[in-house]
């Protein structure tokens, strides 16, 4: 047990609650098999995790646009040699860096109220559409910790060292780059299968 919890405690508070929210994932899962469903009832706590997860991952959807095209207009500054505009502009990208890291934590919070309130939803059919829409989410979640802390992380230091005159490797800064379009693609089509699960999961209750 000392073991496990040791295991736990070594991941970081955004990934630790990812990870809760996966087992909520998990539990409410497979009590949703052994509720009966009587008539229609959608929980309060389901709503309002559902307009604020909503509300959380479309903003973190626009940040990370803003982000592909900051960092176009960083390769394009350096090539005129506007160094301190393209600083200017990397050092802009890691304080929002820390806004999305928050983002993604309040993301996580609201999936798990949602998560939670499962067992309560009637019709099992509603039930099940709500399951799949948060694993999409949590799916996004996790991918979005990976392009944060890792791979944009890197980067920003690299083109930090870069602007500053202290060097940087180009063609691992190619290979992040192109990672982290990857990620952004993936996060946009998972929070596009939640908006769409989630119309689904409205047309039950009409």
């Amino acid at each position: 047990m000392l073991m496990l919890k040791r295991w736990f405690y070594g991941y970081s508070r955004k990934t630790r609650s990812v990870m809760i929210a996966v087992f909520c994932l998990i539990v409410v899962a497979m009590i949703s098999f052994f509720v009966v469903s009587w008539g229609s009832n959608i929980p309060t706590q389901f709503k309002e995790g559902r307009d604020l997860a909503s509300l959380t991952a479309k903003d973190i959807v626009s940040l990370l646009d803003e982000t592909s095209s900051n960092l176009k207009e960083i390769k394009s500054l350096e090539q005129k040699q506007d160094w301190r505009g393209a600083l200017n502009i990397v050092y802009s990208e890691i304080e929002k860096n820390k806004t999305v890291s928050k983002k993604a934590l309040e993301l996580t919070n609201q999936l798990e109220k949602m998560a939670r309130a499962i067992p309560e939803i009637e019709p099992a059919s509603a039930r099940e559409t709500a399951i799949v829409a948060i694993s999409s989410e949590v799916a996004l979640v996790t991918t979005l910790n990976s392009y944060i802390n890792g791979d944009l992380n890197e980067l920003l230091n690299l083109l930090t060292s870069r602007l500053t005159g202290m060097g940087g490797d180009y063609l691992t800064m190619n290979k992040l780059i192109s990672s982290l379009n990857t990620k952004k693609d993936s996060i946009n089509s998972m929070n596009d299968q939640f908006v769409k699960l989630m119309e689904n999961f409205d047309k039950i209750y009409k």
